[in-house]
Parts: structure tokens; sequence; C-alpha cells
């Protein structure tokens, strides 16, 4: 069956008086030049460039063609377009939105939009175990719980079902330079590790998705999970210890 590569037009990102086409994949989108080359250098240069003679055009108007995911530049440009769209946080989103608007403001230097893409990704993975373990107990209470009434320091602003969206996040985190949520991705990704051992999938562990790390990663993160399990096991056990006394002849108390 044929597929239709036509150009389709998106009518939310299609402007009346729109004034330069964007096209990525078979997607266009007619949008302001002036607001996209105000918030991204990128853009203010790829624009200045002069249009030759024979260059594209659709209804008039120049056409400049992105390399990126359609999907992406969609996300992307509503987040510039539409201030409803991605709003900061505590405001709650989803992590395909955080994705394509962190990879493509890294890419054409939309700053104000990158630092909000920033923020919104860093709730889910904090820097320290109180805050962590403040977010995980955010998850488990967040159907009973008023969010507001929570600081903004135990609150996650999107929700994540799958240890897939931790391996994008450590693809995302080196590509946009985003280092400091790559520990706690290693560790969720290492927690739920121990399920898939026990019950791999038909195509084994690496078909879930772990593939897609580097040699490196792969191995500091199986090397992360015998640690931990190491270190679980050794914390089990010594809850069972006997506490001896000072001449070593049993229990000191009981417990």
């Amino acid at each position: 069956m044929d597929v239709d590569e036509s150009p389709r037009r998106i009518p939310e990102l299609w402007l009346e008086d729109g004034n330069i086409v964007l096209q990525a994949g078979n997607r266009q989108y007619c949008v302001y030049r002036g607001t996209l080359a105000a918030c991204s250098p990128v853009f203010k240069d790829m624009f200045s460039f002069p249009q030759p003679p024979n260059s594209e055009l659709v209804e008039g108007l120049p056409v400049v063609r992105l390399q990126d995911s359609s999907s992406q530049v969609t996300l992307f440009l509503r987040a510039i377009f539409q201030p409803n769209f991605f709003m900061p946080f505590p405001a709650t989103t989803e992590y395909a939105t955080i994705q394509a608007c962190l990879r493509l403001s890294h890419r054409y230097e939309v700053e104000h939009l990158r630092l909000r893409a920033l923020i919104h990704l860093s709730s889910r993975y904090r820097t320290t175990l109180r805050q962590f373990d403040a977010i995980a107990g955010f998850d488990s209470e967040a159907e009973e719980d008023d969010p507001s009434a929570r600081p903004v320091s135990e609150i996650a602003s999107w929700t994540s079902d799958s240890f897939t969206d931790d391996i994008s996040v450590i693809l995302l985190a080196r590509e946009v330079e985003a280092p400091w949520v790559i520990p706690v991705a290693f560790y969720r990704i290492s927690v739920g590790l121990g399920d898939l051992i026990d019950k791999p999938t038909s195509g084994g562990i690496f078909s879930t998705g772990l593939n897609c790390l580097g040699h490196q990663d792969q191995i500091a993160l199986l090397r992360g999970h015998s640690l931990q399990t190491q270190a679980s096991t050794t914390s089990i056990l010594a809850c069972f210890a006997q506490r001896l006394d000072s001449d070593g002849r049993g229990c000191k108390s009981a417990k």
C-alpha cells in the first residue's frame, strides 16, 4: 500500500498571518519568522541567508526544511507559539513534550524553553535522598493528596510508567548536557532490572531497550545492579544478626 507523503499542514500551527513555512517530514507549519529569530540565534542565522531565485515557496512564502522529527517539531513549536501548552513547573506535563522541547531548544538555542524543560525533567530526578524519597511518596500518594499542598521540592510534574523512559532520559541527558539526572535514572533502571532477569522477555533482557545504551553504560548498569543487590542482601541479613555482649556470650537483649 502506498503511503501518502504529500505535505500536510498542522492546523493549530498554520497561522493566517504567518510569514515563514517550516517543514519537518511531510508536516508543514506557517509561523512567525520574527518570533523564531528573536528567541533562537540559530533560526536568526538561518533566516539571514539570502533566498536563491528558484527557492521553494508555499503560498508565496519561503520554505525552510528541518531535519528533526515532525512529532517533536510540532510539540516544540506549540511550546513557542501556544503559551498555555507547556507551562512552567510545577504545572503538569508529559515526558514526550519535555523530551521534544529540551532536545530542540538545545539544538536551536531557545534558552528560556531549554531552562523550562530542564526544570520539568529534573523534578523526577532529584539530587538528594530526602527529595528522592519525597518524590517516591508523591507518586504513591498522588491520588489521595492535594499536590498543591506539598512543597515544590516534593512534586514531580510528569509521570513515568516504565524504565524505558529512564533509558531515554540517560540518552537525552548526555545529548543536552544535563548529567545531574543520570544517577537517579540508572538507579531506577537497576531497581527494575531484577524483574527483567526473573521474567525476561522473549528477546532477552536487552530487547527491552537497554541495547540503546552505550557499551560502557551497560557495563556500569550491570555492575551497579550487582553492588545494589549485595548491599540490599547485607542490610537484610544484618536485621537477623545476633547482638553479642562484650564477652561474646550471645544475645544481649531480645529484639
